[in-house]
Order: structure tokens, then C-alpha cells, then sequence
């Protein structure tokens, strides 16, 4: 993946899908927080046996009464199709007891209470909740509002699939870590590309014509780039320099014109000079 646009875009979908993620895991645990607020309040007493049973007795006459009304007729969206968020089941209850069972035990894990679903071995896979209290654990039955308890308070060893009601917060990490691995990449390769390089431009060329000298002076410079600074010098028998002009190169080839400087005829010596890196290219020069 070194198309940076393709990068930005994987980015920002997995980002989008990540908010989404997010925002519906909290909107879920606004609706489970009232629940738990009005199961706490309404029941009778402060029993871990009394909780729980109010908080079945609560999901099994809502639920109950919401799968009656829309009756498997809700008409899903991709969201429900795709992702089926608990909100569906606390709303229509369009997975008959596994619905009951969901919101129950996401309910009770609200409640800080350790709770799990569990499948039964029978023919007709029922999934119930089983949850753990100071006297061991119990098992919840929120389809037919049952509850039930081994002496001992230890489990039926049913199948679990508690993982299911974590699926947003799973979903949440794994796009994290691709936003993340995807955004690593992103910056990789941006300081690749302004790396920076060590510039050693190639050595230029120039000739001054014609030569020798009668009226204009015409200078080409080859092998340069645009915006460079140069130096003319034209350098007498002696050793002096007795004319220079600055110049500027417009591209790769740059041919400059300039009028011949007022020098008395003969033959003398001329130097170029690139500013940036002292490079310098010489040759002799005849004024007429």
C-alpha cells in the first residue's frame, strides 16, 4: 500500500467505523444504566436473590410484552442485519429467548454482577443466564422466568458464550489496532517522502559565445536547475578581475545576455561560478 490517498481513505472508514462502534456501545450502556437504576429501586429488598430476580421479572414483562407487538414484523436495517445491537433485542425481542437472555445478562453485568449465557446440551439449545452471587452460581431462565440453583452453588457446566455480549468492545480494539497500524503507515511513509536527501547536484557546463568578443556577450550554462546563483568574472593577464556581473539560471539550460563590459581589447581569462557549491568552470575569452 504506497498510494498515500488509498491510506487516508482505509484510515478514515476504519476511523468512522470505529466512532460508530463507539457511540452505539454507549448508547447501549445508557439504556442497560436506567434499567439497572429501576430494577435497584424496585426491588423489594437489597438480597443479592431479591435483585435478581426483579431484574428477570423486569426483562421478561417488558420483553415479553415488545415480542407481542412486533411479533418477528420489525422491518431491519443494515445495522440490525450486520451488527444486531443489544438495542434491538431490549426493543422488539426478535430472537425469542436468546433475546431474553441478552439483555438480561448484559443487565446484570451493568449491575457489576458476574453473569454469563449459557447454552443448554438439550435438543432445542436453550441459551440462559448464569450468574455468580456470594452463595455460588445461579441460573436464569428470563424466556419463562425461572430461577434455579444447585445446593452446592456450583455451575451446570453449560456452554458459554458470554463473548457475544462483549462484541462492540472487541470490534472497538480490533479497529483501533487497525486505525493505528493503518496511521503508522501513513506517517512512514509521509517522512519517507521528506526525508531528507543529500543534494549533489551534477557539475554544469558553460560556454560563452562568440568568441572572440565584438558587441554582446551570450552565456550557456547547461547541467543547472532553475533559481541558481551564479558569478561572470572576466580575469586580466595579472590576475585581476576587472568585470563581473550575478546571474540567475531560469531551467535545466539557461543562455544569458549580457553587453560586452568596457575593457580594452585582448585576450583574458573568464570564470563561472555556482554560488551553492563553488563549483567553477573556466575558459578563455578575446575582445575585439
Amino acid at each position: 500500500m504506497k498510494n498515500p490517498y488509498f491510506l487516508s481513505f482505509l484510515a478514515g472508514l476504519l476511523l468512522s467505523l470505529l466512532i460508530f462502534v463507539h457511540l452505539q456501545d454507549r448508547y447501549e450502556n445508557t439504556l442497560f444504566n436506567t434499567l439497572s437504576r429501576q430494577v435497584s429501586q424496585n426491588a423489594p429488598s437489597k438480597e443479592e436473590d431479591s435483585i435478581l430476580i426483579c431484574a428477570m421479572n423486569t426483562c421478561y414483562e417488558m420483553l415479553k410484552t415488545r415480542s407481542t407487538i412486533f411479533d418477528h414484523t420489525l422491518e431491519k436495517s443494515w445495522i440490525s442485519n450486520y451488527f444486531h445491537p443489544l438495542s434491538a433485542d431490549l426493543i422488539a425481542a426478535d430472537r425469542a429467548g436468546g433475546s431474553y437472555s441478552l439483555v438480561l445478562c448484559r443487565l446484570l453485568q451493568v449491575m457489576n454482577y458476574r453473569a454469563r449465557l449459557v447454552q443448554t446440551n438439550s435438543e432445542e439449545d436453550h441459551i440462559l443466564v448464569e450468574a455468580h452471587t456470594s452463595k455460588g452460581w445461579v441460573v436464569l431462565d428470563p424466556l419463562n422466568n425461572l430461577y434455579s440453583a444447585r445446593p452446592d452453588g456450583n455451575s451446570y457446566h453449560f456452554s458459554h458464550r458470554t463473548w457475544f455480549l462483549r462484541k462492540y468492545q472487541i470490534l472497538s480494539w480490533i479497529l483501533l489496532s487497525c486505525v493505528l497500524l493503518v496511521s503508522y503507515g501513513m506517517v512512514t511513509r509521509l517522512i519517507n517522502n521528506r526525508r531528507v536527501r543529500v543534494f549533489q547536484p551534477a557539475v554544469f557546463t558553460a560556454s560563452v559565445f562568440p568568441n572572440p568578443v565584438k558587441g554582446i556577450i551570450k552565456i550557456k550554462l547547461n547541467g543547472v536547475h532553475a533559481n541558481e546563483d551564479f558569478r561572470f568574472e572576466v580575469v586580466n593577464p595579472a590576475g585581476m578581475v576587472v568585470y563581473h556581473k550575478d546571474m540567475r539560471s531560469t531551467g535545466t539550460t539557461t543562455v544569458k545576455q549580457l553587453p560586452r563590459p568596457g575593457i580594452s581589447g585582448g585576450k583574458y581569462l573568464y570564470r563561472i561560478t555556482r554560488k551553492s557549491t563553488s563549483q567553477v568552470t573556466n575558459g578563455v575569452i578575446i575582445f575585439q
